[in-house]
């Protein structure tokens, strides 16, 4: 699979990588850190955290709820009213 990125994205992932510091216990570059600079830089993420990054994005858009408030009253207007199911039209 090719993945052509940008070059100012490429010379940043570049930059990056080549200034990585080794650990002081092992004396090499840590695979983590590869991993984040990948991923921070270039935006290039492993497909195993797919499932953690939607969930994150619905967290983000639909808070936990208040004290004394149900979680469907807490989650974002979907567009229809109250005691309205999908597919019905509403007149005002």
């Amino acid at each position: 699979m090719r993945v052509y990125l940008d070059d100012r994205t490429y010379s940043e992932l570049i930059y990056a990588l080549l200034h990585l510091k080794p650990t002081h216990f092992s004396g090499r570059v840590d695979y983590s850190d590869v991993a984040v600079a990948l991923g921070e830089v270039a935006d290039i993420w492993p497909k195993a955290i797919l499932p953690y990054e939607i969930r994150a994005h619905w967290e983000d858009e639909n808070p936990p709820p208040a004290c004394g408030q149900r979680w469907s009253d807490s989650v974002r207007d979907t567009g229809t009213r109250e005691g309205q199911r999908e597919g019905q039209s509403v007149t005002a």
